[in-house]
């Protein structure tokens, strides 16, 4: 099963419906045939990641949490991405990136894209023309 994650704030520079990305969620659980569960919203408070909890504790062993971008991780809180990666690797889940088109089934992997998104945030901020 593909669990989704949605939020209607905005991430990466990016505001994405909350639709847009309900449908490239479930396009992508159709091309896999596999079952999709209609995520909750995200809170809109900043920081505010309720809701990416609740989808990752209520998952069951061998679930695939699907989420628009890594942008939508608290990838800036290393103690909630801890906490991600301990539920991660306790259900053996998989988290699924569709706009960068990346799946991490490991905590390196999920360290991996994170780290990478971090350099790519670093660079933009600093390298600009």
């Amino acid at each position: 099963m593909i669990r989704g994650y949605v939020t209607s704030r905005s991430f990466g520079g990016l505001c994405i419906p909350v639709p847009a990305q309900n449908s490239c969620l479930r396009e992508l659980a159709r091309s896999r045939s596999v079952a999709y569960g209609l995520p909750p919203l995200e809170h809109k408070f900043e920081n505010c990641y309720m809701q990416l909890f609740t989808v990752l504790r209520s998952a069951n062993k061998g679930d695939t949490i699907a989420m628009y971008s890594v942008a939508m991780l608290p990838i800036n809180s290393p103690k909630k991405m801890d906490a991600i990666n301990a539920i991660a690797i306790e259900k053996n889940l998989t988290l699924l990136f569709v706009l960068e088109g990346v799946e991490c089934s490991s905590t390196r992997d999920i360290s991996n894209i994170v780290s990478s998104y971090l350099l790519r945030e670093i660079f933009s901020n600093h390298c600009k023309v």
